[in-house]
């Protein structure tokens, strides 16, 4: 989408989170460094991927936000695993250490899924 294309308000509340952040409040970060992201893109795919299992394991849905949740201990055991095997994953993958990791997960949180 290019930066002069008008946008109608239909377009606008069917538009991904980020796209519309980005409409609306406008480019104010700095581009990231490679290693930053790097960080990003697992984070992102960590995420996903927890996304992903979570919507096939869990039976609850919250009625705050809409997203799947454990409807019992069997179902939170599930997602917790699951959760370890993707870090795991994804620190040999990425070869990043944990620690930044885990600060990229929770910066990735706060910025895209609020």
């Amino acid at each position: 989408m290019s930066d002069t294309e008008d946008i109608s308000l239909e377009k606008l509340f069917h538009m991904p989170g980020i796209e519309y952040r980005r409409l609306l409040m406008g480019e104010w970060n700095a581009p990231l460094s490679v290693q930053e992201q790097l960080l990003e893109d697992a984070a992102k795919e960590y995420h996903d991927r927890c996304d992903t299992y979570d919507k096939r394991v869990c039976t609850a849905i919250s009625p705050r936000t809409g997203e799947p949740i454990p409807a019992n201990s069997s179902e939170q055991r599930a997602i917790n695993a699951n959760a370890l095997n993707v870090r795991r994953d994804i620190l040999a993958h990425y070869g990043v250490t944990e620690k930044e990791l885990h600060q990229a997960i929770v910066a990735y949180g706060r910025k895209y899924r609020r």
